[in-house]
């Protein structure tokens, strides 16, 4: 007897979680494509034990899909159409797309196999399409369709990997095909939102308060954010520099080459029961290593906030009054001071990750993030630095080209594993003159003079020491190095922060414009210093002070790449949107 596999797959999950410029509302989003797309959400939704039990019929969830089995195809359609039209009516603008595929039950079959029998039986299967989207109403087509072996079109050499493939494909063919969605925005009596545009989704007061107070003391709890700070509801409660930086970082983290793993693990298995056993417990320890991560990133955050370099730069941006409650023991406390948390995550899925940050310690919680991943898991980072008023829909969408392109210069380090085992970084500040795409934006990091490269973005955050050796350069750890010497060095009152950043002008110019700026205001000894530092263990020649031979071959380096690039320009760019995230 065949089984039937379903999935439930929400589209265009970026659009939705980050159609408001409101953070609150982004949380809301996101926790809302995770709670529909749960096993507990479905068994709530369904109410009865004879159609859909977690442990009967959940394959796995999580990134925003749910895949489950069925003991027929009746039963299969029917749990879809109860969920699909459940989530239409609660969430109207979600976009959810189901398909549905049979399984032929070959562990039944095993004596066919045994004698050689492999002929695939000249059946049909039945393929169940659902598309949810803003229409109002459910669409299904019922079609007519082959399930194809990926390689010998023999199903008993099928694997139940080689099937989720097909459930899959099915879907990606559906999306393909999805029809144009109307939907009533307006009878012209609702209050609309200011924000999206949209009418204001009324709710009850509990519901509200659901979403909202208890939701964000279990959100501290699960995080490890200190129970004496608050969590942020806006862009603006992150902090900033009152005056001088309302920046606000975007992070965007996805692991390397998580895809490819999971299928290879995935294809180890022959029996129904084992493979979704082990995925389950696979794709669940995925989870806790990026949330591990995430809450040792909150640790270190917290333990900087007490260090006197946070309370002169941050703490006094992060306090608010709270007004004293009736129900405040202390009858004259007419207000308690508490602190936001600078730290908001948004997107928490699997090996799929998003938050945002104060915007002068995103990098740094970035790099924290990367390095608290256990040694066989790597993932890459893209870091949006933008104004708080910034749409925040276009700063994600550039934290995720950030990212992508830490991957390819992984991938150009380690072509062996197409970079899997690189953990990179790279970043953006936006001053307004971003491109069509990064690619573009970066073509502007161009001396005048002999176009070489301003930037040495990305760089390596975690690597094998035989990457390390090939490309010591572009490592993160020499930015640190550098900008510690630019931000903490005792030097740095004797030189202007105007003069640093004319610096950045003398660079874009050419390097030898760089190098008579640097001679002409006497800053040869605190930026040669700063490099003998980080480049001293490097097969170079030992710098001499004063030499402008030597310092002439350290502005502008090299790289694996071919490419010389500069070695000062991401520290002076970045110097006011950077905070060192140690502990004194």
């Amino acid at each position: 007897m065949d089984r039937y596999l379903t999935i439930l797959e929400v589209s265009q999950k970026q659009k939705y979680i980050f159609s408001s410029n409101v953070l609150s509302e982004n949380i809301y989003n996101s926790d809302t494509i995770a709670r529909i797309t749960s096993g507990k959400y479905i068994e709530s939704v369904v109410n009865n034990v004879r159609l859909f039990r977690m442990e009967d019929n959940l394959v796995y969830a999580g990134g925003g899909h749910t895949i489950m089995v069925f003991p027929d195809e009746k039963q299969a359609k029917q749990v879809t159409a109860m969920v699909t039209e459940q989530v239409i009516r609660d969430y109207p603008d979600i976009e959810l797309f189901a398909a549905t595929i049979p399984y032929p039950d070959t562990e039944a079959n095993n004596s066919d196999t045994q004698t050689g029998n492999t002929e695939y039986p000249d059946t049909e299967a039945i393929i169940s399409d659902v598309q949810i989207g803003n229409i109002g109403k459910t669409e299904m087509e019922v079609e007519k369709s082959d399930v194809k072996s990926a390689d010998t079109g023999n199903h008993d050499r099928m694997k139940p990997a080689d099937y989720i493939k097909e459930l899959k494909k099915k879907l990606e063919h559906k999306k393909a095909l999805r029809k144009a969605s109307f939907h009533q925005g307006s009878f012209g009596i609702e209050r609309m939102d200011p924000n999206t545009g949209k009418p204001v989704r009324v709710c009850s007061s509990n519901e509200k308060d659901s979403d909202t107070n208890e939701k964000r003391k279990n959100e501290k709890r699960k995080f490890d954010v200190p129970e004496d700070y608050a969590l942020a509801t806006a862009f603006r409660n992150l902090g900033g520099s009152k005056g001088e930086s309302a920046f606000i970082a975007v992070i965007h983290i996805d692991g390397n080459g998580m895809g490819k793993k999971i299928q290879d693990f995935a294809d180890s298995f022959s029996d129904w029961e084992t493979y979704r056993t082990e995925m389950q417990e696979y794709s669940g320890q995925i989870a806790v290593d990026f949330m591990s991560a995430f809450k040792a990133m909150n640790r270190e955050v917290a333990a900087f906030l007490k260090t006197e370099m946070a309370e002169e730069n941050l703490s006094l941006d992060l306090k608010f009054e709270r007004k004293a409650k009736k129900t405040d023991k202390i009858a004259d406390k007419k207000t308690d001071i508490k602190r936001y948390f600078p730290v908001r995550r948004i997107i928490t899925e699997g090996d799929d990750v998003c938050f945002v940050t104060e915007g002068r310690i995103g990098i740094e919680c970035a790099r924290i993030f990367l390095e608290n991943l256990p040694d066989t898991c790597h993932a890459c980072a893209g870091v949006a630095l933008v104004h708080q008023k910034y749409p925040f829909y276009r700063a994600y969408e550039l934290a995720e080209a950030l990212c992508s392109n830490a991957k390819k210069f992984g991938a150009s380090l380690s072509p062996e594993d197409n970079g899997s085992s690189v953990s990179a970084i790279d970043w953006h500040i936006e001053f307004g003159e971003i491109q069509d795409t990064l690619e573009d934006t970066r073509k502007m990091y161009l001396t005048d003079e002999d176009k070489k490269n301003l930037e040495m973005r990305p760089y390596i955050v975690k690597a094998s020491e035989e990457v390390n050796q090939k490309e010591p350069v572009r490592q993160y750890g020499n930015l640190r190095k550098l900008m510690k010497r630019i931000l903490k060095s005792p030097e740095k009152d004797f030189y202007a922060s105007g003069a640093l950043k004319e610096l950045r002008s003398a660079l874009k110019r050419g390097e030898n414009a760089a190098l008579y700026y640097l001679r002409y205001h006497n800053m040869e000894k605190l930026l040669v210093h700063g490099f003998q530092g980080i480049y001293q263990e490097m097969d170079y020649e030992k710098l001499e002070i004063g030499s402008g031979k030597s310092l002439e071959r350290k502005l502008f380096i090299e790289t694996l790449d071919g490419k010389k690039r500069s070695a000062l320009f991401d520290a002076i760019e970045v110097m006011d949107t950077f905070l060192l995230v140690e502990e004194d």
